[in-house]
């Protein structure tokens, strides 16, 4: 299955542990299903997750990581298309 999390998915995922969210995020990267971002997604996710109203949910640490687990992922599983094309991570 083709999987998009969008960026309100992503921030609950970070913001609440042991979430639907989170639960989704993590289910994206396992096989069969393939994990479709661009790179404005991913500036977008960074750019989200780090503001700072988020810090009194969770801390910096806890959204880096989901954002690292995202990113490693996606880099490791799959390949990596340049400029705005979607980056395709399937397991």
């Amino acid at each position: 299955m083709i999987v998009v999390v969008d960026a309100s998915t992503f921030v609950s995922a970070a913001l609440k542990v042991d979430s639907v969210p989170e639960q989704a995020v993590f289910r994206a990267a396992v096989a069969p299903n393939c994990l479709i971002m661009s790179r404005e997604v991913e500036d977008e996710y960074r750019e989200v997750i780090f503001r700072r109203k988020f810090g009194r949910f969770a801390s910096v640490q806890r959204r880096q990581t989901l954002l690292n687990f995202v990113i490693c992922w996606r880099c490791t599983h799959g390949a990596a298309f340049r400029s705005s094309r979607p980056r395709i991570s399937c397991a």
